[in-house]
């Protein structure tokens, strides 16, 4: 898990409700899975180890809640955003340190700003890709900003899961849908709308019902577009 921890989080996060979310989330697959390892990791809060732009916060790969809720809590309000060099660093690590043999293994990325130098962005989708650890994106901020598009690319590129919280409060929501994504599995759809353009200004707002069915349950989703 790699947590954002630049300065701007003190702003969209000021109440680090970023940290509790984190906490549950980890709980919840441990709880389904006693076995999962975690190793929690910020970016834009300075370095340690053999990291140049991350900060390790655990020890070592782990299973103890309460070792990674105090890893957790170490997240601070500092910095720019490495997102990409410091995604891309604990990719070389956590592909030399757990096996694929013996876990699935995936990564899980939180930020809420624009990437400080994109120009690492193809190097590290590539390590995704070449490790086989998709990367699940959580982004806090609306989606009408420019970085949304960034975060729902790298999971979308990576084979990962993307969800946004558009204000701090919605983070637990957000978490648990990943967590759900990645315990029960998801489904993928694209919508391509017809060019309305040339209709009447009433024809510029409708309604869309879309219906799952599965294993004799059904649910249906509404959603209103203006």
């Amino acid at each position: 898990m790699n947590i954002d921890s630049s300065g701007s989080m003190s702003s969209t996060d000021p109440y680090r409700l970023r940290v509790d979310a984190a906490k549950s989330f980890s709980e919840k697959i441990l709880g389904m899975d006693s076995n999962s390892l975690f190793s929690i990791y910020d970016f834009g809060a300075g370095s340690n180890g053999t990291y140049k732009k991350t900060r390790q916060l655990t020890t070592d790969w782990t299973s103890n809640k309460d070792t990674i809720a105090t890893a957790i809590d170490l997240c601070k309000e500092s910095g720019s955003t490495p997102l990409y060099e410091s995604t891309g660093e604990i990719l070389d690590s956590f592909n030399t340190q757990i096996s694929s043999t013996q876990y699935e293994r995936a990564m899980l990325v939180l930020s809420d700003g624009a990437p400080s130098d994109s120009s690492y962005r193809t190097a590290t989708i590539s390590k995704s890709l070449s490790y086989g650890i998709p990367i699940n994106t959580v982004l806090l901020g609306s989606n009408s900003t420019s970085y949304y598009n960034t975060m729902k690319q790298i999971a979308l590129d990576t084979g990962g899961i993307f969800t946004s919280a558009s204000d701090a409060s919605d983070l637990a929501d957000a978490f648990k849908n990943i967590t759900l994504g990645t315990t029960e599995g998801y489904i993928t759809y694209d919508l391509v709308f017809p060019d309305l353009s040339d209709k009447p200004l009433s024809y510029s707002s409708f309604t869309l019902d879309i219906k799952v069915s599965y294993g004799g349950e059904s649910i249906t989703k509404t959603i209103d577009f203006n």
